[in-house]
Order: C-alpha cells, then structure tokens, then sequence
C-alpha cells in the first residue's frame, strides 16, 4: 500500500486536494498544521488519515469502493480527556491519543451507527437514520479500554491507526 501527502480529503467528493511532497507535509507536521495522509491499493484510495492537532488530534476514514467513509475514527488527545486542572490525570498520557468517536455508515441500508466513548469504559451508542431520526440506547461497559489508546503517530508513522486485515 503507498501513502500520498495532500492539503485535504474533500468528504463531499471522495477526493484529495493539493498534493504535498513529503517534506511539505513533515513541515506542517512539526508545526501542527492539518495534512492528509492517502493510502492507496493501486490507484484506490482504501484509508485516510487526516491530521488536525486541534479539535481532533486525527481522524482516520475507511473508504469503501466508492471513495465514501464506510467507518471514521476521531481521536482526542489523552490529556483532552481528563480535568485540565490535573486533578485524576494518569502519568505517562502525554504522548498518547484516545479513540473518542466512531462511526459506522451503512450505505445500503438505512443509517449509519455512532459512539462516543469514554476514558472510564462506558459509552454511548447512538443509531442514526438517513431521514434525521436517531434511537439512544444507554451507556454500555466495554471490557478494554486499553484498546482504544494508541501512542501519538510520529510523521510518517501512521500504520498503528490502521485496521491490520486492511493491511493486507
């Protein structure tokens, strides 16, 4: 699989914006600047990482034949996810992101499902119509938080935020 350096994924259109040189794209790693990373089977787009550094640390989206995201992952900074006060903060959380959102579309059917998820193991469940309806179910456990953690990318390191049987 290659990876190619744009500016932007363009949602709405299924396609990257602006080409990028690997040092271009370093660059605005250092500096924190948003980039998207495309990786390809052939000439297919099959995942995206975009890297945001703000309101998402990254989102990874998982296309379908049709270049439309079939999953998005958002992931928050651990340190995000606690008191900013330091009040219960674990040691060590710095270089860490957590899995905060994900969605789940179904193109052939009549929703998509998402969930917010928390660093305690608890999250929310929620199931999305196509016609604006959504049903809640309540907070659930999950047994493996530790999951959902993964170390920060480093540039050009992105393959951990990957699923491995899309690897292959």
């Amino acid at each position: 699989m290659k990876e190619e350096f744009y500016k932007k994924w363009m949602i709405s259109v299924g396609k990257p914006r602006h080409p990028l040189t690997r040092e271009e794209a370093k660059k605005l790693h250092d500096e924190q600047e948003m980039y998207a990373v495309v990786f390809k089977e052939g000439e297919t787009p099959k995942f995206v990482v975009e890297m945001q550094f703000r309101t998402w640390y990254c989102t990874v989206l998982h296309l379908d034949e049709n270049r439309r995201e079939k999953i998005i992952e958002a992931y928050s900074e651990m340190y995000d996810m606690y008191d900013k006060t330091g009040v219960g903060i674990p040691k060590g959380i710095e270089n860490q992101i957590f899995l905060r959102n994900r969605q789940e579309k179904y193109f052939d059917k009549e929703g998509w499902i998402s969930f917010l998820f928390e660093t305690s193991g608890k999250y929310d469940k929620v199931y999305h119509s196509w016609s604006g309806g959504e049903y809640r179910e309540a907070d659930q456990g999950i047994e493996h938080v530790d999951k959902l953690i993964k170390d920060k990318p480093e540039f050009g390191d992105y393959w951990a935020l990957l699923p491995e049987e899309g690897l292959s």
